[in-house]
């Protein structure tokens, strides 16, 4: 674990420098989730959504994140509605519609 918490800074240290770096972005929101840090895995992704507002994986991500956590309830599960059903309007476009973030829409919304 020791390591973990090294990899956490030194590529905390790299964003400072590099904010517009999504790779190290997704590797930092990794290692918050293997700590079981939801709060900073979120911040991470909302960060990555700023760069990359059309990407459907990371709408997808950020969705399952905000409907699995349980912060603000109500208001991360209208938001997570919202995203998987971006996520599923991105993919959609030229393909077949993302099937998982489908059911995100489903579930989100029966949770609300």
């Amino acid at each position: 674990m020791q390591w973990h918490n090294e990899a956490i800074a030194v590529l905390n240290k790299f964003i400072e420098v590099n904010q517009e770096d999504t790779e190290a972005w997704t590797e930092l929101a990794d290692f918050y989730l293997s700590k079981q840090n939801y709060a900073k895995a979120i911040h991470c992704y909302e960060e990555m959504l700023l760069s990359q507002p059309r990407n459907y994986h990371v709408n997808l991500k950020y969705a399952e994140l905000l409907y699995s956590t349980k912060r603000d309830r109500l208001e991360d599960l209208v938001n997570a509605r919202k995203y998987f059903m971006h996520a599923s309007l991105l993919r959609s476009e030229g393909s077949l519609p993302c099937v998982r973030a489908l059911f995100g829409v489903i579930k989100a919304t029966k949770a609300i």
